[in-house]
This record gives C-alpha cells, structure tokens and sequence, in this order.
C-alpha cells in the first residue's frame, strides 16, 4: 500500500511539473517578442510535449490529431507548393496552437485540473500586463498606446480581453482563492485593454462583463452582481493609477503617433472608416482566393498580388484584417479547409458544451439549453474558457491576430481548457496509438520544417516593396 501511495505521489507530482512546464514555456514564448523572436515558438512547443505524453493524449479521437496536424502541414505544402520559404513560420505558430487544444484537453479531464489551467490562462496573461506596463511606463508618456510585447495596440488589448474572459467567470463563480486572482487579472488586463486604444479590444471586454455578470446571477442570484460590480470599478480604478502622476510625473504629451486613447476610443469617424476599409479588405481577400482556389496565391502574397489584379480607389494592405478569409486567399481550399475544419469544430462544442450532462438529470435547469447555478459554481474554468475562446476566435475575424505566437497559445490554453468535457478518452489500442502518434510527428515535424525555412518571421510586420511584386503571366 505504502508503494502503491509512493507511486501515486510521484505521478501527481510529474502531472503538477508538465502542466507548469507548459505554462512556464508559453509565459517565456509571450515575453519574447509575443513568440516572434528567435526559436521561441519551437521552445513553446517543445515544453508541452511532457503534458501530452503525461496526459496520454492520444487517447483523443484521431480525428482531433488529424486536424491538429493538417494545419501546419497544409502551410509548408502550400509554401513548397509556390517555391519559397517566406511565410511558413505560420505551420510553427498553428501547430504550437494546436498541441496546446490536444494536450490541455487530455489532461483538464477533472474540474479541480480545469480550474488550475484556468488559472494559469489566467496568470500567462497578467504577466503579459505587467510585462508591458513596465515598456509603457519606461515610455514616460501615459498617453502612448501600450502595446505590450506586441508591435501592434490591437493585438494587445485582445490579449488582454482573452485572459479578463477567463478570469472574470472565475471573480464571480470561482472560489475564495481563485476569486481573489480572477478579481485581480480583471483588474489589471482591464486597465491594459483600456490602455491600448483598441476599440474592438474595449467592446468586447464590455461584452464579456456583461456575460460575466450572467453568469454570476444564474450562480448566485442577486447577490453574484455585488462580485460583478466589482469588476468595472476596479478596472477602473487599476487604469486611473496605474497611469497617473505616481507613475508619470511629466503628464502626457498627446500620444506616439496612434493618437491618445481616450482621442481613439471616441473618434466614430475613425472607427467607420476602419469598417468600410476591412469590408473592401475582405472582398480583395474574397476575389484573391478565386483566382487561385486550390492552393491559394501563395504567403504573404495578399498584398503583392492584390496590387496585381488591381482594383479601383482605396489602400491595399499586405493583410486582409480577417484570419480566415487570409488562409482562402493566400493557401486556397488546401489551407482554408483544416481551418474551416477547426472553426466548425469550436462551433459544434459550444453547442455540445449546452447540453445538459448525462450525469445531470438531478440537476434542474430552468432554461433546458442553459447551464445552472449548481454547473457553473461546479466547473467555472470550463465556462470561463469556452467565453474565451469564443472572443479569441470571434476578435480573428476582424484583425491580424494569428501573427502572434501569443495569442494563438491563449487561444490554445482556452480551447483545450473548453473541449476537455467534451472530447472522449478511448481506451489505447495498438492502431490508435500508432495513427495518432504519427499525426503528432507530422504536426512536430511540420513546425520545425516552418521555422527553418521562414526563421525570421515577417508576417504583417512589413510593407513588401513593389520591387518584390511579381505578377503571374496572363
């Protein structure tokens, strides 16, 4: 019996070390350039490797491992496919994603595993906050946009609002413990959503408190909206000083360029015109894909090629502003396909994730298609991620966000998080662990393949010179 505990303990303990192997490895991936620099995606993905094999992750449906690998190998085809390298370090970022949703949601199999991943979600994206108050601050201008680790506002204030999607749910149906860390990530993201002048990014946060603030009454009644109170004013509050004269003694000096934030936030001009530019943007992405709807025009060819095909009035830009019309435009049904795959598989667990339990009969709703008090102050990581991933996913349609390592790695932490409850575990069989153990190889293999053929990443970070543009001929 006593070696039989002594077993248990040094299997839990091995459990405990993969799971902060992963969060440390994507905690260090964010704060390197948010996974831009260097080999740090590889890093990233090579510190959740341990969670995957602790957690028997092939023990998913193969199918999971299937599309998992066909993002990324579908990019390094299709940059074959065209002759060059340029653009293939997005297999590295979509394969770091996609290990992340397999290897999370084979070991959050329990709601207690659930809650520390979630707050781990939760702590990633604090540390990216402070991470970049720290840059902003050392600006001496409170009126910059905090951009963070990213070189864009837009990126940031997401990442911020992926992490307050998580730690929100927790602040209002978490317990004590994890209360407390959901009120405190709230608070300081929230600042850092604010900071960043990101419309979209302050939209949806007020989105997500008022779904917070749902939650919290089918929680706890009337009583759950005194927690929910709490998290607008301390956002508040948490903006107000961590951006006043204790911090920046020499006031503001009227932005860096972008324009203050406050300026930012309430241009509606600025914010129609940034609609009706992306509405041209995806009917170019829309147009490009036809004219090459196999394997697309190639990566990181929006831009060049759409000056090729032409079109009347307006700015082009090397990036359509929307994740998935990208991959229709620039890798064509090949690429397009595993995403679209990935897309309506998210789509089917929100509607799975509605469901009343098969253990739930006891459990009463009063909305049959909506879960109760007792289910969400029994599992709030899993509603907690599911909101998140929803933001994640929903925020890809209208900006470059896949650019970044970073935010693919919360949306992963958010998908695996979301899909445990979900996805199957099957018994191991000999075809099982074979198949599926290929198809990580092929994810693995796809990843390095991406970041030796594209090792300095330029991914909508550059304008690409009309020198470079090189029409096809007829």
């Amino acid at each position: 019996m006593t070696e039989q505990n002594g077993r248990a303990r040094a299997a839990r303990t091995i459990d405990v070390l993969a799971a902060l192997g992963a969060l440390v490895g994507a905690i260090l991936t964010a704060r390197m350039d948010a996974g831009l620099a260097g080999p740090w995606v590889l890093i990233g993905l090579a510190s959740v490797v341990p969670l995957y094999l602790v957690a028997r992750g092939w023990r998913l449906p193969w199918w999971t491992h299937a599309v998992a690998a066909a993002l990324p190998a579908t990019i390094v085809i299709v940059g074959l496919s065209h002759g060059y390298g340029e653009g293939m370090a997005r297999a590295s970022r979509f394969a770091y994603a996609a290990f992340l949703v397999l290897s999370v949601a084979a070991w959050a199999r329990t709601p207690a595993r659930r809650l520390a991943a979630g707050a781990g979600l939760a702590i990633l994206v604090a540390d990216g906050y402070l991470t970049g108050w720290w840059i902003w601050w050392g600006q001496g201008d409170a009126s910059f946009l905090m951009r963070g680790n990213f070189y864009w506002h837009n990126q940031f204030g997401i990442y911020m609002v992926i992490g307050i999607a998580m730690a929100a749910v927790l602040a209002v149906a978490g317990g004590r413990v994890f209360a407390l860390l959901g009120f405190v990530v709230t608070f300081l993201a929230g600042a850092g959503a604010i900071w960043s002048g990101s419309r979209a990014a302050v939209s949806l946060l007020a989105a997500v408190i008022v779904v917070a603030a749902a939650i919290a009454l089918a929680a706890r009644g009337w009583r759950g909206l005194i927690r929910v109170a709490l998290l607008p004013a301390g956002i508040a509050l948490s903006a107000l000083f961590f951006a006043s004269s204790v911090f920046f003694p020499g006031g503001s000096d009227g932005g860096d360029g972008g324009g203050a934030q406050v300026d930012r936030l309430t241009n509606g001009e600025s914010a129609e015109s940034s609609v009706s530019a992306r509405l041209v943007f995806w009917l170019d992405a829309l147009r490009l894909g036809a004219s090459s709807p196999l394997i697309g025009v190639g990566l990181q060819a929006f831009g060049p090629r759409l000056q090729c095909l032409g079109r009347s009035g307006g700015a082009y830009s090397s990036h359509p502003h929307n994740e998935y019309l990208l991959a229709w435009a620039e890798t064509g049904a090949l690429g397009a396909l595993p995403l679209l795959a990935a897309l309506l598989g998210a789509v089917v667990l929100v509607i799975r994730s509605f469901r009343r339990p098969a253990d739930g009969v006891a459990i009463p709703r009063r909305i049959s298609w909506l879960p109760s008090g007792a289910e969400l102050l029994a599992d709030p990581a899993r509603w907690g991620a599911l909101l998140a991933l929803v933001v994640a996913l929903g925020h890809a349609a209208f900006d470059f966000d896949w650019a970044y390592p970073a935010l693919l790695a919360v949306a992963g932490l958010a998908g695996g998080i979301a899909a445990a409850p979900v996805l199957a575990m099957r018994a191991t069989t000999r075809t099982r662990l074979l198949v599926n153990l290929v198809l990580v190889g092929v994810l693995i293999a796809a990843a390095v393949a991406g970041f030796m053929l594209d090792p300095l990443p330029a991914e909508s970070l550059r304008p690409i010179p009309l020198s470079e543009v090189v029409c096809p001929a007829g």
